[in-house]
């Protein structure tokens, strides 16, 4: 039940790897963008010897926690006054649809309006077949001049 060379090393190479990623913050790296005699463009952390353009690319800003809440409270008013805003179209929307049908029924008021009503058709129920034979029993044309 013994642990294999290949499995140890694994787990050290894991364990090596998730405490690097841990310990060191990302923003403390130094990054390099170097181009090449052929115009390939590479991104390292070590600056490049056969690299004819290199330059040291800048961190991006990190906000503070007083932007992040500035940035937070914007937010909040923008999605209140968003949901006013939206709420005052509905209103408008509804105000013009009843004025508009008002106008119509005001327009309507003198006319006459003749409506044709469908009359209803009186349909009596469907019987089986088996209903009619015992009233009308089936006789065969050939089998009547024996009877």
């Amino acid at each position: 039940m013994g642990v294999d060379r290949k499995t140890i090393v694994m787990m050290f190479a894991i364990a090596g790897w998730l405490a690097m990623s841990v310990n060191a913050p990302a923003s403390a790296e130094e990054i390099y963008k170097s181009v090449d005699k052929a115009g390939k463009v590479t991104y390292s952390t070590a600056p490049r010897a056969d690299a004819v353009i290199m330059k040291k690319l800048e961190p991006p800003h990190q906000p503070t926690p007083e932007e992040v809440s500035a940035a937070e409270e914007q937010h909040q008013l923008i999605e209140t006054f968003g949901a006013e805003l939206e709420k005052n179209r509905k209103q408008r929307e509804e105000d013009l649809a009843r004025k508009a049908a008002e106008e119509r029924a005001q327009q309507n008021a003198g006319r006459i309006a003749i409506v044709y009503l469908p009359v209803p058709v009186l349909v009596s129920p469907v019987h089986p077949i088996s209903h009619f034979k015992s009233r009308f029993p089936l006789v065969r044309p050939h089998a009547r001049g024996r009877m």
